[in-house]
């Protein structure tokens, strides 16, 4: 492939966020911020990596309640958290796994700031455990 397809793909992945409603298609874009993360480019997964940092902020900012409508933040959350638990966390890319880790923990940090949202706060808990529980088994078989 020609140079000036990477820099395209590269500034493809970068300007991913001229949505209206983010957290429609925030699912589609945590898809591709990971495969970008995988990509076999250096570049490639560097731009990814810079987008996963900008997705991370976008989606604590739409989960956190002081700064978004309570439905809209449990919107966010039932999107991309099933997303982050299934494919992120149990991911074979190392650059994936701790941005989902960290991300998961960041989103529980916010959550549990709101009262109201004890009980979701204990089920993200209960959730990172036994996907990390799963992660682990799933290591010990693949090796």
């Amino acid at each position: 492939m020609n140079n000036w397809f990477w820099i395209y793909f590269e500034n493809k992945i970068l300007l991913i966020f001229p949505f209206v409603k983010v957290s429609k298609h925030l699912r589609k874009i945590w898809i591709t911020t990971f495969r970008a993360m995988d990509d076999i480019k250096e570049t490639v997964r560097n731009a990814g990596d810079s987008l996963c940092r900008a997705v991370s902020l976008l989606t604590v900012r739409l989960c956190d309640v002081s700064l978004t409508t309570s439905s809209d933040a449990n919107e966010t959350m039932n999107i991309v958290l099933p997303y982050l638990l299934s494919e992120g966390i149990l991911s074979k890319v190392s650059r994936v796994q701790k941005a989902s880790i960290s991300l998961v923990m960041k989103l529980a940090k916010v959550y549990s700031l709101s009262n109201s949202k004890k009980v979701i706060c204990i089920n993200i808990l209960v959730a990172i455990f036994c996907s990390t529980v799963i992660f682990f088994m799933y290591a010990a078989v693949m090796n």
